[in-house]
């Protein structure tokens, strides 16, 4: 179930539920800078994380910093592991 935030939730402090379950599809590790060294990869991805429109993101190269800078000693060549799920259809 995707959630705001589940860890460090303080003394009181409930989980916000963002939508229904989901399905996860796959799970891998991979290197961040697969996404620069097979561009059309990075494209898709970019795409798959919602930032296809985004005015600063929109490029692999660019998604990549922002991802680095927001998650600590994250460099290009770090592995990651990389989680696709799909939703379902909600009633």
């Amino acid at each position: 179930r995707p959630v705001r935030k589940c860890m460090g939730l303080r003394p009181g402090e409930k989980l916000d539920v963002l939508r229904d379950p989901l399905t996860v599809v796959s799970v891998r590790r991979e290197r961040l800078d697969l996404m620069l060294t097979d561009i059309e990869y990075g494209f898709e991805e970019v795409r798959r994380e919602g930032f296809e429109l985004h005015p600063h993101y929109r490029w692999p190269s660019e998604w990549v910093a922002m991802f680095c800078s927001t998650h600590k000693g994250c460099r290009p060549d770090t592995v990651i592991t990389r989680i696709e799920f799909q939703y379902h259809p909600t009633t």
